[in-house]
């Protein structure tokens, strides 16, 4: 008996580790890509606790860029609830049959632990997966606006004003959602006395008007 006892103990840490082992957390994907279009990709990922990530690309030629940022309450509830009644993508067709002008090939993927749908669609007419493209898209500029923003910090200084007119324009239009995937980088434009002081007064502003719109 004293022989077996370690191995059933060792057995009980096994089996214990494995159901302490957390399940993977759903995840919603989006996609568009648009040849000639900026940006050329994109792809949005939020997990249901708040992890989230953007990759872009502006022109076809260009590496894929990612920003990992936390995704608001607000911004996961509606895209749980939203996948939930399309029933996680397994459920109706997305792709609606009216013609109309091509806006990309777009996709919408569900995944947790034991589940996995997409649906690819250009044009859709469901109330609950326009809520999906058009939130999906708005953090899409905030996160091309940010990388816009970013190379030219780094490398085109001349060119951050424009970047910041751009950008106040987006937010001023109601184009930007989620700007807190912005913030860290108006942050450091502000902390960095290289860049020119017309432009971290801009950054200053878009960071209270952040603040303000919650």
């Amino acid at each position: 008996m004293s022989a077996r006892i370690p191995l059933l103990g060792f057995g009980l840490l096994a089996v214990a580790a494995g159901l302490a082992a957390p399940a993977p957390l759903a995840r919603v994907t989006y996609t568009r890509s648009f040849k000639g279009s900026q940006p050329a990709y994109f792809q949005i990922e939020v997990h249901q606790d708040g992890r989230a990530s953007y990759q872009g690309k502006d022109l076809d030629a260009d590496p894929l860029a990612t920003l990992q940022f936390t995704a608001s309450p607000a911004a996961v509830r509606l895209i749980f609830q939203s996948a939930a009644v399309l029933e996680d993508f397994s459920g109706p067709r997305l792709q609606a049959k009216q013609k109309v002008a091509y806006t990309g090939d777009k996709m919408l993927a569900f995944d947790d632990a034991t589940h996995h749908a997409e649906q690819e669609f250009t044009y859709t007419k469901l109330p609950a997966v326009a809520a999906l493209e058009s939130l999906f898209e708005k953090i899409a500029t905030t996160g091309d606006d940010t990388l816009r923003l970013q190379r030219a910090v780094q490398y085109q200084p001349l060119d951050v004003l424009d970047c910041m007119r751009q950008i106040q324009g987006d937010w001023d239009g109601h184009q930007m959602a989620e700007p807190q995937l912005l913030a860290p980088v108006l942050q450091a434009m502000i902390a960095n006395s290289a860049v020119m002081d017309s432009a971290r007064h801009r950054a200053e502003k878009l960071l209270v008007a952040f603040s303000k719109r919650k």
